[in-house]
């Protein structure tokens, strides 16, 4: 199936889901909201792989893009440190004239200062052009080590999607999300012999800032954050056939745990820890609003 095909089948999906509401009586703002929550639910009926095929074909478009403005954005340095070399070349050859110029003409003091004064104007523009070329090739670069590290999370994601619960999903995201605000995943140059370096990502050990978890390779990695992840998941959050180490071992989704229970470890893995917050006020941050 091609995206073109794949795009059509989405609007035909989302005009499937609009005619599943009723609307009369409704306002315009009623309406949209009803729209939406017909849409997400069809979204959510949506088989695992389906979603993650769509979402890394919008990840792998939106990471060719901002390879091909890097491209781009080094020509047009290139060109620009071309254009300067050549005006050094220009300057020392106005010099050497204005040199041969004192020697045969009284005002040769007005004219030196006169080149003088627009070659050095002409070196500052184009000074501040290459420098603000060069930022935007940090710029890229800063934007192409933040598509890695979403494409690899990404990568986590299919991988361990699998076994959470419905309910679990967004423990997962959270778990996750906590370890990427505490910085666990970087951005690294990985060289391999005969092949041209690349920009890979490493995963720091919990409460390190230089060691890393090493593996043979991508897959074994994502087993070993899994296992990280996992080893003390609340019991609802992981399928009941699913090992998930500590707490999650033989759970499944509900698995005797109360709501509350559900709101406690949520809460701590947000990172929220006891007398941080009042319960009313954790209460209104887990719970959904009406």
């Amino acid at each position: 199936m091609d995206w073109e095909a794949i795009n059509k089948a989405i609007g035909e999906l989302i005009t499937a889901a609009k005619a599943t509401v009723k609307v009369d009586g409704l306002s315009a703002k009623d309406v949209e909201r009803a729209h939406n929550e017909a849409l997400a639910a069809e979204l959510r009926n949506m088989e695992h792989s389906v979603r993650q095929f769509l979402h890394d074909g919008g990840h792998s478009q939106a990471t060719a893009q901002n390879a091909e403005k890097l491209r781009v954005a080094a020509e047009a340095t290139k060109a620009l440190e071309t254009a300067k070399a050549d005006l050094e070349k220009q300057v020392k050859e106005h010099k050497d004239r204005i040199a041969e110029i004192e020697a045969n003409t009284p005002d040769a003091a007005k004219i030196r200062d006169t080149l003088q004064s627009e070659f050095q104007k002409r070196e500052e523009e184009l000074e501040g052009k290459v420098t603000s070329a060069e930022q935007r090739m940090k710029d890229l670069e800063e934007a192409r080590k933040t598509d890695k590290v979403d494409g690899f999370v990404n990568r986590f994601f299919g991988h361990a999607g699998s076994r959470v619960t419905p309910d679990g999903e967004e423990w997962l995201r959270v778990r996750v999300q906590n370890m990427r605000n505490d910085g666990r995943f970087i951005p690294k140059i990985v060289s391999e012999e005969g092949k041209e370096s690349r920009i890979g990502v490493a995963v720091l050990r919990p409460g390190s800032s230089e060691l890393e978890y090493h593996a043979s390779n991508e897959e074994e990695l994502l087993s070993v954050i899994a296992n990280e992840v996992f080893e003390k998941a609340p019991k609802w959050a992981v399928k009941a056939n699913v090992s998930g180490g500590g707490g999650a071992q033989g759970g499944g989704s509900g698995g005797g745990a109360t709501k509350w229970d559900k709101i406690r470890e949520t809460a701590q893995a947000r990172g929220v820890q006891p007398g941080q917050e009042s319960l009313n006020d954790r209460r209104a941050k887990l719970l959904p609003q009406d």
